[in-house]
């Protein structure tokens, strides 16, 4: 079990766009919007995990391009808004921020990416299909435990962010906004870049070009 919780602990340690989401939630209004964030992640996850276990993936797999385009453009909104926010220092933006909910449901949208699919397919698809050989561990336990060590990493994150909010300053808490937003911006143009070559956009619009050209 040790093993299993030690790998979802790891494997959650990497910077990507939920970590990013739950600093900035942590340093500007605490614990628990912080551990909302990954609270939505994990439901994500355990969902992907049914679908693991279900043999299921083949069916998300055929949803991919719209995931990487639907993940761009809510990391868009969010850095946006995180931007904008800080930047203009309205009541309207802050107030935003009150609805637990809400932070829930963007730790959900982001989680909610192919990069994930493939995350839970290669990665934790291997371990887990390699412990259930063992006959002394289920999958369900294996699978469990994976999932115990991201929830564990997610709530020392949020505590650790949430600890340093006492020390944070009006600019500071500006300067992590901003940075937040440029950094949700890069993972939203990663996920846009995804999507343009699983479509062949660029293919597609050369083709374009040629047809109409060849017209006049």
């Amino acid at each position: 079990m040790i093993q299993y919780i030690l790998l979802g602990f790891i494997i959650a340690l990497p910077i990507g766009a939920i970590s990013i989401e739950m600093t900035k939630q942590g340093l500007q209004n605490g614990f628990w919007y912080a551990w909302m964030v990954g609270i939505g992640a994990i439901t994500v996850d355990i969902c992907m995990l049914f679908a693991l276990n279900l043999g299921l993936i083949d069916v998300l797999n055929r949803f991919k391009t719209y995931l990487w385009l639907l993940g761009a453009i809510f990391l868009t909104q969010l850095g946006w808004q995180s931007i904008k926010c800080r930047a203009s220092l309205s009541k309207e933006c802050e107030a935003k921020t009150e609805s637990l909910f809400k932070i829930f449901r963007s730790g959900l949208m982001i989680g909610l990416n192919p990069g994930n699919i493939v995350f839970w397919l290669s990665v934790l698809g291997t371990s887990i299909a390699g412990a259930s050989n063992n006959t002394e561990m289920s999958l369900v336990f294996v699978s469990l435990s994976i999932l115990l060590g991201i929830a564990l990493h997610d709530v020392l994150l949020a505590g650790i962010t949430s600890f340093f909010r006492r020390f944070m300053t009006p600019k500071a808490e500006y300067i992590v906004s901003i940075a937040a937003g440029i950094a949700l911006f890069g993972f939203a143009a990663y996920f846009a870049k995804e999507w343009a070559v699983s479509v062949d956009v660029v293919n597609s619009v050369r083709f374009l070009v040629v047809e109409v050209l060849g017209n006049t």
